[in-house]
């Protein structure tokens, strides 16, 4: 992408590849964090949260029409005037979102231990077993009785 033609265009691969890598970002990022927000929530608010996760997808979506003005380049009858302009200044914006993101996921796994200390073991409670996925005991479902992950609840 980083090579366009004189008329500033690129091979169609980079949108197909772009959107394949996003779509299966979605799809392995979805369930998860769902997943996550069913077991960490009070039972009482679980709708609630869940709703807060699809309004932060919202919310993102607003995130990316502000990138797109920041992304715009001036055209004259749908052309780009000077195609070097509008490469160095394409360059410039994703160079900045790549460090914003590498920047985050640094903080991310930095504050990493910190928050499944807060998860309360919540992300240990699925294990496989002989290939199957298996759900915690029944006294785990109050969170306070649950042993610690990679011990068992003699009861």
């Amino acid at each position: 992408a980083s090579r366009p033609d004189e008329a500033g265009l690129v091979a169609g691969y980079w949108m197909v590849l772009a959107y394949l890598l996003h779509t299966m970002g979605e799809l392995c990022l979805s369930p998860v964090g769902l997943s996550a927000v069913t077991k960490l929530a009070v039972p009482s608010v679980v709708g609630v949260m869940m709703g807060s996760w699809f309004l932060a997808t919202a919310y993102s979506e607003f995130v990316a029409v502000q990138l797109a003005k920041l992304a715009a380049i001036e055209t004259v009858g749908g052309a780009v005037t000077d195609v070097s302009i509008a490469l160095a200044s394409y360059t410039d914006l994703f160079t900045n979102l790549c460090y914003v993101g590498l920047i985050a996921g640094g903080l991310l796994l930095l504050l990493s231990p910190r928050l499944k200390k807060l998860m309360h073991g919540i992300h240990g409670f699925v294990t496989l077993t002989s290939g199957r996925a298996r759900s915690p005991p029944a006294t785990c479902l109050n969170h306070n009785a649950c042993p610690p992950a990679g011990q068992t609840n003699k009861q």
